[in-house]
């Protein structure tokens, strides 16, 4: 081959390989849909969603929403760690209970 078609040739290759690999990972691999934590509450997420769009407009507003997102997300933690005890407790589990 020449030497401009041959790098040419080279690129394609690259490009047909690059495009098999992630079609094959796409098809073997899944990715789960849910984004974040499984503990947070959807007003939380409804709430970090306003303050992602307050952070263009205004800066006071977006402040305010952030110590607002911070509180529920505590909110939220708590909640998920009490429930979390609580079945520990209820299964017997008394050494997952101590140490959290």
């Amino acid at each position: 081959m020449e030497a401009v078609s041959e790098s040419h040739t080279q690129d394609e290759f690259w490009q047909q390989l690059k495009d098999i690999t992630l079609n094959a990972a796409k098809a073997t691999v899944q990715k789960d849909g849910k984004k974040g934590k499984s503990w947070i509450s959807s007003d939380t997420f409804q709430l970090i969603e306003r303050k992602h769009t307050a952070k263009a407009q205004s800066s006071t507003k977006y402040k305010r929403l952030r110590s607002e997102v911070q509180k529920m997300l505590r909110r939220d933690k708590r909640a998920e760690l009490c429930d979390e005890l609580e079945d520990n407790a209820k299964k017997g589990k008394s050494r997952l209970v101590s140490r959290q």
